[in-house]
């Protein structure tokens, strides 16, 4: 039997997986991961936006630990006002 040959984004736990992204081949376990794949970063731009110096994240928890490593911005301290807009609370 040949080995498999994997791609640059594919390991070997991934080809195990039973759902497999059918753009992209990644694999995974759960239904809900994989819809979070779909969703958040498979052929999808960037959406969530840092507005202090502009970098963009895929996943809104992304753009949260951004704020709180970069900006010294905590947790608390940031409210989303719709799907991909926030504003940051006066400390």
């Amino acid at each position: 039997m040949k080995p498999i040959e994997l791609s640059l984004y594919a390991s070997r736990k991934s080809l195990d997986a039973p759902l497999r992204c059918p753009n992209c081949c990644h694999g995974y376990k759960h239904k809900a991961s994989l819809y979070n794949h779909m969703t958040y970063e498979c052929g999808v731009e960037a959406m969530f936006e840092c507005t202090i110096c502009g970098k963009k994240c895929k996943r809104k928890m992304h753009l949260i630990y951004h704020l709180g490593r970069v900006h010294s911005i905590l947790r608390s301290n940031i409210v989303f006002v719709s799907k991909t807009g926030y504003k940051i609370l006066d400390k």
